[in-house]
C-alpha cells in the first residue's frame, strides 16, 4: 500500500490549473522483478475561467524492477490511466521511479509519471510517497550444492559436484543408465539418441549393413547395391528402360533408341550420377543361360549409351541378374513380360 503526494501538470488544451495530487495505490508482488499496481488520485483544482473542479484519476500499472536489490529498487512501469469524470479521458501511462526500503515492510518512493489521455491531452505527475509491505517475505530459493534440486526439497545438501541425482537431490547409486534403451550403457554409448528399436553396434550406433545411409531398423531394402542412390526407405532408385529384345537376342532394335536417348539426356543433366545397367529375365529355361543372356543385354545398353550418346564409360557398369530379381510372378505371361526388363540403378 502506497499513499503519496504529488504535483499534477496538465498539458494540451485542458484549460486546467496545475495543482497537487493526493493518492493511494495498492500493489501485488508477482516475483522479485514484477509487480501489478492499481491506484487513484484526487486533484482539487480550477479551470482557467476560475470555476473550481475536483478531478479523480485512476491508473493500472505493471512494474518492473531493474535490480534485484533489497534496499534500492529502481523501476519502470507501463499501463493505462484515465479520468473518472469522462470515459473519453483514457490512454497509456508510463512511469520511472525508485523505491528505497528503510525496513523490509516500510520504505519511501519517488516517481515521475506520464499519461497520454486520448480525450484531452497529456499529463505529467511528479510524486513522493510511502510504501508499506504486508505479508511474509518469501525466502530466496537456493541450491547450495548446485545439483539442480532446491534446498527446500533436497535431502542430500552436500552432493559431490558432477554426480547425477534423483528428485530428492541424492546421488543415484551406480546404475547402468541407457537413456535411449538400445542395450548400450550411456558411459559407452557413442550415439545416445538412437531411435527406438533400431539395431546398434557395440558402440551404440545404428547399424547400416548395406551402407546406404538408412539405418537397418528403417531400411525396407537391406541389401541395396553398393553405392546405389536410395529413397527414404533405403530402396534403390531405379529407372525402368522400356527396351525389349527378341528371343535369345541382345541386339537393340531401332524402336527403342528414343527410350535410351531420353535416359542419356537425363545422365547429361546430372553429371554427378553414375549408373548400373541391370538386365533381367523371366524364369523360363536354364538359369545360367538366362544370366548370360541378361548380361549381354545389359552390356548392349551400356555400350549404346557410351558410343551413341557420349556417356563416359567410367560412369556406366552393366550386370545381368537373370531370373533372380523378379518384380512379378513367373506363373503368368503378363508377369514374365514384366520380369524381362532392363533397369538403370542410380549410383553415387
Amino acid at each position: 500500500m502506497s499513499p503519496y503526494l504529488g504535483y499534477h501538470y496538465f498539458t494540451g488544451e485542458r484549460d486546467i490549473d496545475d495543482n497537487p495530487e493526493y493518492g493511494l495505490r495498492l500493489g501485488k508482488s508477482l516475483n522479485e522483478k514484477f509487480e501489478v499496481e492499481l491506484g487513484v488520485g484526487y486533484i482539487p483544482t480550477e479551470y482557467d475561467n476560475g470555476n473550481d473542479t475536483n478531478l479523480f484519476q485512476y491508473l493500472g500499472h505493471v512494474k518492473y524492477y531493474f535490480l534485484e536489490n533489497e534496499t534500492l529498487k529502481p523501476y519502470g512501469a507501463l499501463g493505462i490511466a484515465g479520468d473518472l469524470s469522462s470515459s473519453m479521458n483514457i490512454g497509456p501511462s508510463a512511469a520511472l521511479g525508485v523505491k528505497y526500503m528503510i525496513k523490509d515492510n516500510f520504505g519511501v518512493f519517488a516517481e515521475v509519471r506520464y499519461n497520454y489521455l486520448f480525450g484531452d491531452g497529456n499529463d505529467v505527475i511528479a510524486a513522493l510517497g510511502l510504501t508499506f509491505n504486508f505479508g511474509k517475505k518469501s525466502k530466496p530459493v537456493m541450491d547450495s550444492d548446485n545439483d539442480g534440486v532446491n534446498d527446500n526439497i533436497d535431502k542430500c545438501l552436500d552432493t559431490p559436484k558432477g554426480d547425477k541425482v534423483d528428485s530428492t537431490g541424492c546421488t543415484i547409486k551406480p546404475v547402468v543408465l541407457d537413456t535411449d534403451k538400445d542395450g548400450v550403457a550411456d558411459t559407452e554409448d557413442m550415439c545416445q539418441n538412437t531411435p527406438m528399436n533400431t539395431p546398434v553396434d557395440k558402440k551404440g550406433c545404428p547399424l547400416d549393413t548395406d551402407n546406404d545411409g538408412v539405418f537397418d531398423g528403417l531400411d525396407k531394402c537391406p541389401n541395396s547395391v553398393k553405392n546405389a542412390i536410395v529413397d527414404k526407405d533405403g530402396c534403390e532408385v531405379k529407372i525402368t528402360l522400356n527396351v525389349q529384345f527378341d528371343t535369345n537376342k541382345s541386339d537393340i532394335k531401332p524402336e527403342y533408341v528414343d527410350e535410351i536417348k531420353k535416359f542419356a539426356e537425363f545422365l547429361k543433366r546430372h553429371p554427378e550420377v553414375k549408373v548400373e545397367i541391370a538386365g533381367h529375365t523371366d524364369s523360363d529355361g536354364d538359369r545360367d543361360k538366362n544370366i548370360a543372356l541378361s548380361q549381354k543385354r545389359a552390356d548392349a545398353v551400356a555400350e549404346y549409351l557410351s558410343t551413341e550418346f557420349g556417356i563416359e564409360k567410367d560412369r556406366i557398369t552393366a550386370k545381368g541378374y537373370g531370373p533372380d530379381k523378379p518384380v512379378a510372378s513367373n506363373d503368368t505371361e503378363e508377369g514374365k513380360n514384366q520380369n524381362r526388363r532392363v533397369e538403370a540403378l542410380l549410383l553415387k
